[in-house]
Formats: structure tokens, sequence, C-alpha cells
């Protein structure tokens, strides 16, 4: 096993478990929340197995905490402002 590959994997954990944190706070929950990404399947094979299944969950994290409108801080606001109309 490449320890690339293996490195690789922990970046996705991390940046899966900070997504689903981001989230669980706008909506008003502890950040610890964030850590229950572990539990989601895909996570637990794709660790055990060394899948693609970590990169594949963990990216679609991403993309609902971009276009979720309860984050008010999202790169898309800083980048172009949305209209109160």
């Amino acid at each position: 096993m490449d320890s690339i590959y293996v490195a690789i994997q922990l970046v996705f954990v991390l940046v899966g478990a900070f997504w689903l944190a981001q989230y669980v706070q706008s909506v008003h929950r502890d950040a610890c929340w964030g850590l229950a990404f572990l539990l989601i399947p895909a996570v637990a094979v794709s660790l055990d197995r060394v899948t693609i299944d970590l990169a594949l969950a963990a990216l679609t994290r991403g993309p609902v905490i971009l276009f979720d409108g309860s984050i008010k801080s999202s790169p898309t606001s800083q980048i172009a402002p949305r209209s109160n109309s």
C-alpha cells in the first residue's frame, strides 16, 4: 500500500469531517457532530479496503455546504454576493 495514497485518504477524512461540521454548525448544532462523518458506511469501507469511496463521500459533502443558503460566509458569497431581490 502506497503511503501517499493513505495520506490522501486521511486528508479526505479531515475534509469530509470539516465540511460536515460546518453544515452541522449552520443548523445550530455542536461541531463535534462532524466526527459522525466516520460513521458513513463508505468511509469505513474505504478506510478498511482502501477504495475511492472515501473521496466520493467527502466531495459530495462539499456542494451541500456550498449551495446551502444557511451558511453566510460561504466562498461563493464572498466572490459574488447574492442580491436581496
